[in-house]
């Protein structure tokens, strides 16, 4: 959902702009690419540390300024279905945004962008490697999202 509107308040009608991009890699599976699949799998590491799978979707900058045609963008919200699993313990999910370039059909938990996804290796290496150890959650490439950015480098600060 994107509200672009002043003030806040006449935001009656907000606008929406799907992702562009969406997938889950997963350390179970890490050299699977799941952005062919139609849901996106978010879970905590086990017990053992192991399991984990981490959401990754993206929006296109221009679509959301096309959204705002020439009304000053004020307000955004990330809107995401959430299913939980049978039997599933409630969880918090965090938001942030990533600082490195992934490919939906290349992400995998060891490559922002596998060359050669489902081999066993990690085709990557530089820009397509992501910067956290296999077996930790990829976290490193990550931070928050500030919400508070200046309009002009929205998109480009980090929090």
């Amino acid at each position: 959902m994107v509200c672009a509107a002043l003030p806040l308040s006449s935001c009656e009608e907000p606008s929406s702009v799907d992702d562009a991009a969406d997938t889950y890699v997963a350390q179970g599976s890490p050299n699977a690419s799941h952005g062919s699949e139609d849901t996106l799998v978010v879970t905590q590491p086990d017990a053992d540390g192991a399991g984990a799978s981490v959401a990754l979707v993206s929006f296109s900058r221009d679509a959301i300024v096309h959204e705002a045609a020439g009304r000053t963008l004020v307000q955004a919200a990330l809107v995401l279905d959430v299913a939980p699993a049978s039997g599933a313990i409630p969880m918090p999910i965090e938001a942030r945004r990533m600082t490195k370039p992934w490919s939906e059909q290349g992400a995998t938990w060891w490559c922002a962008v596998d060359l050669v996804s489902g081999d066993d290796m990690a085709d990557c290496t530089g820009s397509s490697a992501w910067t956290f150890a296999p077996e930790a959650p990829p976290e490193g490439p990550l931070v928050p999202y500030a919400t508070t950015a200046t309009p002009g480098s929205w998109g480009t600060e980090p929090a």
